[in-house]
């Protein structure tokens, strides 16, 4: 299966320009809010967005409808898991929580957007049947 056109592509310069932006504001985050180790956190959303990213490109194959329920019920379950991860990362290293979740909260918002928008591009201008 194809991964759309330059998806990969355009998330590894978001995600290069997104590790930029934090090697520059890092430094400004201090006390309770700084977490050292934040890089592996952009990794696994990486991952994560690509996984999303293919899943819903199989399900809009399929139909509209395939398309929304997936969307909508990934993202739900992405959130769920997410929470849960922040939550169990919390419970267990309470020195770090804050600065864990902070930036956690940070790249999850920012890889939502960046998925939003190219999955808003490519398919605000097609005319679907179906």
């Amino acid at each position: 299966m194809k991964i759309a056109n330059g998806f990969i592509t355009k998330l590894i310069i978001f995600s290069i320009a997104v590790a930029l932006i934090f090697y520059f504001v890092e430094p400004y985050f201090t006390g309770k809010s700084a977490y050292a180790n934040h890089i592996f956190i952009q990794l696994f959303l990486i991952i994560a967005t690509l996984f999303f990213h293919i899943g819903l490109m199989r399900a809009g194959e399929k139909s509209d409808s395939a398309f929304i329920r997936f969307f909508m019920g990934a993202t739900g379950a992405k959130m769920f898991l997410f929470l849960i991860i922040m939550m169990m990362f919390g419970i267990l290293n309470k020195e770090q929580a804050f600065g864990f979740i902070l930036h956690f909260f940070i790249y999850y918002l920012l890889y939502t957007t960046f998925e939003v928008a190219v999955i808003y591009k490519k398919f605000s201008g097609m005319k679907r049947t179906s």
